[in-house]
């Protein structure tokens, strides 16, 4: 009998399977964020047919109906937030003083103070955790930190088995930080890494040997499946010329400073238009892939963070370039879900971006892709699927390094495009082994007691 014949016998005879998604929303204005979620929900129906997913999400919506290739997936929101104000009903702390006054008087917290996302927290069997792919860290702040371990600390003390699924763990900059972190992934029923030295990584950070609940994936939206969109003017081929697409990260270009690159990223951004328009006959698509307007941040799934756009950035790029190169420059104008992105960068005939999720949705489709790194994670999750060649960091290259590693990797496009084709099979296969095979068995074995809830 298969793994998936055992859990769907195991089911049959309890309740439908219920799991929490957290950190990856797939209504998420960051594409990256949009992508995890999506690809996630797409592999765990597939290994889990019968499951029931809760995704965290805001507004007033009870219900989403997520659109896949080949079928429709409805989704339950659950309001969950990060917040400790006990006046918010969906916060973590309103919850976990619900909770404190069942201990007190049973049925108090249920029956005389009723509360769907308590109720919704009690009937998972388990909360799964993507963590935004790269937001299980104190870099972006001590209130970040607080964000993302919130609603895993208030899983496991519900008794919540918690599903740490692929990810970066770390950086970790504080004592307290690190502790913090090594107490909820000792707890976690299921540990995965999405960077090739990602287990190396843990092992230190635990300052234990890792057991069997440690385990490697390349990164979910790998595989992500892209959805047909009505053909768009910017991949309608005009000549014989390549298809160079570029995404121009908001973050960075705000932030150039604090991220310690070695050269100026606004000029950088400029000099590589300029390199893609002195290619003969080529055309430049600017790929944002951070969607919300200017002035307006996106709150991620990953419970608050904060991110700067790409959208209006993009746009104004286009608009100066086109002063000079005309109709060679266009833009996506507009937000497109993640499967549909990964359709427009999928036309590219040639990659550069500094958000890696737009990378590893061309590096996926075999587009020869050129990733910008600010941080250690763009290196440890291509490594996973072989192409850390691809990988710059900008913290170590200058402009002139920069466009070195650029050119060289254009003038070899099809030998890229070879190679990828040649390894993405076994890139694909690990990312639905790792649900159908390690998330499946670990639903399957988590004690009873635990499946209760607290």
């Amino acid at each position: 009998m298969s793994l998936n014949s055992k859990f769907l016998e195991l089911s049959s005879q309890s309740k439908r399977p219920t799991v929490l998604l957290l950190g990856a929303s797939p209504l998420s204005l960051n594409g990256g964020v949009a992508a995890l979620g999506t690809a996630c929900i797409d592999q765990l129906t597939s290994a889990i047919p019968n499951v029931r997913i809760l995704v965290v999400a805001g507004g007033v919506k009870k219900q989403i109906e997520l659109e896949l290739p080949d079928r429709i997936v409805s989704l339950e929101v659950c309001w969950v937030n990060t917040f400790r104000s006990l006046r918010i009903r969906s916060s973590s702390g309103h919850i976990k003083f619900l909770r404190r006054l069942r201990w007190i008087v049973p049925g108090l917290g249920t029956a005389w103070l009723p509360n769907r996302t308590l109720k919704q927290l009690m009937s998972c069997d388990a909360v799964l955790d993507l963590g935004a792919g790269d937001s299980f860290s104190d870099i972006y702040g001590s209130g970040g930190f607080d964000r993302q371990v919130a609603v895993k600390q208030l899983a496991i003390d519900m008794g919540k088995p918690l599903i740490l699924l692929p990810q970066t763990y770390g950086p970790f900059s504080h004592a307290s930080s690190r502790k913090l972190a090594r107490k909820l992934i000792g707890h976690s029923a299921l540990v995965a890494t999405r960077e090739v030295n990602g287990l190396k990584e843990l092992r230190r950070l635990m300052e234990v040997e890792l057991d069997d609940r440690f385990s490697l994936c390349p990164d979910i939206a790998f595989a992500l499946r892209p959805t047909v969109i009505p053909k768009q003017s910017f991949l309608t081929p005009s000549g014989d010329g390549p298809l160079v697409g570029i995404n121009i990260s908001g973050l960075l270009w705000k932030s150039n400073v604090d991220f310690k690159l070695a050269s100026n990223y606004k000029e950088l951004c400029r000099r590589l238009i300029r390199w893609a328009m002195e290619i003969p006959d080529a055309r430049l698509l600017l790929v944002p892939h951070v969607f919300n307007k200017r002035n307006s941040l996106v709150v991620l799934a990953s419970q608050g963070l904060h991110e700067d756009s790409d959208l209006d950035l993009c746009s104004e790029l286009a608009a100066e370039t086109q002063e000079r190169w005309g109709s060679r420059v266009s833009t996506v104008a507009h937000p497109y879900s993640a499967p549909q992105l990964k359709t427009i960068i999928g036309g590219c005939d040639f990659f550069i971006g500094a958000r890696m999720h737009a990378c590893i949705a061309g590096i996926s489709q075999a587009v020869p892709t050129i990733t910008l790194a600010y941080s250690k994670k763009a290196a440890g999750v291509m490594g996973v699927a072989g192409v850390d060649e691809l990988v710059v960091d900008l913290r170590e290259h200058d402009l002139p390094s920069v466009l070195h590693r650029v050119e060289s990797a254009f003038a070899n496009r099809q030998a890229w495009r070879q190679r990828l084709n040649a390894t993405l099979p076994s890139v694909h296969a690990a990312v639905q082994l790792f649900f159908t095979d390690r998330v499946s068995q670990t639903l399957i074995h988590l004690d009873s007691k635990e499946l209760k809830g607290a």
